[in-house]
């Protein structure tokens, strides 16, 4: 993909690039935004160069919309994003069905009561290599959430710390898959989650879960 970054007379189609110059666009939630037509026989790619993009806003992904940093010590998403209720709206990247998110780190440091890395509500979202952080909610913070979900984890590692509750990730009325995923809960005044299954039917292999 590294060709995509340029002055590339003839770019590829539905392959959307964010860089910090010479891509379409300098912002990963414009970038999701300005697709309108994806679909199973047209889905798209949002490749996302090096770099730290800081973004004020959830970034909802799109269903057949996949997007790809270019690694997640090189790729980073952070901001302060965070409200009063636990879903997409406390969330830094908010999942979508039949869509994958990879190669890329996804921060977030609150500052209301609630604040998410990633947040799967009935979404069938592709996790692989994947670094998600939360901190700065009062009340719970979360690595990744996965509600009413069936999506996929796999060489993720999801980090929470600090308010009442931190949770690595957290599976609620869920069947998420995870694999190869280190996930932490530190720092909360109340109570520390590396992983809670909560009426969940979570699938788990090679996983390491701590808290303290």
């Amino acid at each position: 993909v590294i060709p995509l970054f340029g002055d590339d007379p003839k770019p590829l189609k539905n392959i959307v690039t964010v860089a910090k110059a010479n891509g379409d666009f300098t912002s990963p939630v414009a970038a999701v935004n300005s697709i309108l037509n994806a679909s199973a026989n047209n889905p798209y790619l949002v490749v996302i160069g090096p770099g730290v993009y800081t973004i004020g806003q959830t970034l909802v992904m799109k269903p057949y919309v996949d997007i790809v940093g270019s690694g997640e010590n090189v790729t980073k998403l952070t901001g302060a994003i965070s409200a009063d209720t636990r879903d997409g709206d406390a969330a830094m990247v908010s999942g979508a069905n039949h869509a994958a998110l990879s190669f890329l780190t996804v921060e977030n440091t609150g500052g209301m009561l609630y604040s998410l890395a990633i947040y799967n509500g009935s979404a069938s979202l592709q996790m692989s290599h994947v670094t998600a952080k939360a901190s700065g909610g009062t009340v719970s913070n979360y690595g990744v959430v996965n509600a009413s979900s069936s999506s996929t984890m796999r060489d993720v590692t999801a980090t929470a710390s600090g308010g009442g509750e931190s949770y690595g990730v957290y599976n609620t009325a869920s069947s998420p898959t995870l694999r190869e995923v280190t996930a932490r809960g530190s720092g909360a005044t109340g109570s520390n989650y590396g992983i809670l299954n909560a009426s969940s039917s979570t699938t788990m292999s090679e996983v390491t879960a701590t808290a303290s």
